[in-house]
């Protein structure tokens, strides 16, 4: 979309929008460098912590700045909408964070229920419908763990407390009330999005095959778009809007071939990708993107570690499908009744804390230590 700004009407709007889009760039390239590092388990344990520990203290933030007012929930200039959205991540990396740290994990449950608390404060019916779709493929992915059911409950059993009891929960209660029955529910209140939509429609219409250029909607009709595929048809026509869908395709199948982190990376990429159909521009969508190459460096580094797998011999060790077994040195010319058999409990060593959060490194780095190894869980959980 950068070349669009050649012919873009306003050349001083459309290189504003140009450094935007070369700053997500920058972003998403040192993203994918991150997480194809060799220590990924690491690096997503402590990027959940950091996305916690920040959304816990923009929503301290938050409670602070909204006592005694009944308006709408935001800090830092961000808006209501970003509040919301962020609150949802804050919900989902929490959740995810009471899984990993199973002797812990009642802190993280309750920080939960307050980022829910959290999305209602902020009046986004945008936000809140990506909420609740995000929360979907967290239960669904995570049916058959008796314990995530009962955290799930745990969760929405707290938030009805705080909801019910707490000065707090009855600003969000007000909030619903008035924002989500009232207004879109009785109303059918849409913040004048459905006008806004018909506006991009005849705008891309003008240039249907490499759109008006960079910023061109925001020049005409000082708004943007606020729908992620529309802003790309207006600025980059049906080319910009392949191309996204490509992208966004490509990014959905290694999602769905991922053995580890399936369910959080779902849920968040679900979050933001609803949430740009109706708030932000390309700027506001950089979490979107972020999570996206984060998916593909997580896809292939568990690629590149099934293949090293298959074909990987270490000082007599040799890799059969996820189990590294140990052969004896005559293993060929050896008659089935002189081949020693294999312990049937696998020996598994916890003395590595970066192997605690994922199987991908626990394989990778017991494959040196001449371990026995079962496969770890599927669902980016640990061993507790």
């Amino acid at each position: 979309m950068s070349l669009s700004v050649v012919w873009a009407d306003e050349l001083e709007l459309a290189l504003d929008k140009m450094i935007e889009v070369l700053l997500v760039l920058a972003v998403t390239l040192a993203a994918y460098r991150l997480f194809t590092n060799q220590n990924t388990a690491f690096v997503h344990l402590w990027f959940w912590r950091t996305i916690v520990a920040v959304g816990f203290a923009l929503l301290l933030l938050a409670v602070i700045t909204k006592a005694g007012s009944a308006g709408r929930a935001a800090v830092l200039g961000g808006g209501p909408n970003v509040f919301g959205r962020n609150m949802a991540l804050l919900f989902i990396g929490a959740t995810h964070l009471s899984e990993t740290h199973s002797r812990g994990h009642y802190p993280f449950i309750l920080l939960a229920a307050c980022a829910a608390l959290g999305v209602l404060l902020s009046g986004s019916r945008g936000a809140l419908v990506a909420f609740l779709l995000a929360v979907l493929p967290l239960m669904i992915l995570r049916r058959a763990k008796r314990q995530y059911i009962v955290g799930y409950l745990t969760v929405f059993a707290v938030v009805l407390l705080l909801i019910t009891s707490t000065p707090v929960g009855d600003s969000a209660r007000a909030m619903y009330e008035h924002r989500v029955r009232h207004l879109l529910l009785e109303k059918q209140y849409t913040s004048g999005r459905a006008l806004l939509y018909t506006q991009a429609l005849q705008f891309a219409a003008e240039h249907p095959i490499v759109g008006s250029g960079l910023n061109s909607f925001r020049a005409a009709y000082l708004l943007h778009p606020h729908n992620m595929f529309l802003e790309a048809l207006c600025e980059g026509g049906l080319v910009a809007l392949v191309l996204l869908i490509l992208g966004l395709g490509f990014t959905a199948y290694a999602l769905l071939s991922l053995k580890t982190y399936t369910a959080v990376l779902a849920a968040s990429l679900i979050l933001l990708f609803v949430h740009a159909q109706v708030s932000g521009d390309i700027y506001g969508y950089r979490g979107l993107f972020f999570f996206a190459v984060m998916i593909l460096a997580t896809s292939r580094v568990e690629d590149s570690l099934q293949n090293t797998r298959r074909a990987i011999t270490v000082r007599g060790y040799t890799t059969s499908r996820a189990r590294l077994i140990r052969r004896p040195r005559n293993f060929r010319n050896a008659s089935p009744s002189r081949v020693p058999q294999l312990p049937t409990t696998p020996i598994i060593s916890k003395t590595d804390e970066n192997c605690l959060s994922s199987p991908i490194l626990c394989h990778a780095t017991y494959a040196r230590r001449h371990t026995i190894i079962r496969n770890g869980p599927t669902d980016g959980g640990c061993w507790s």
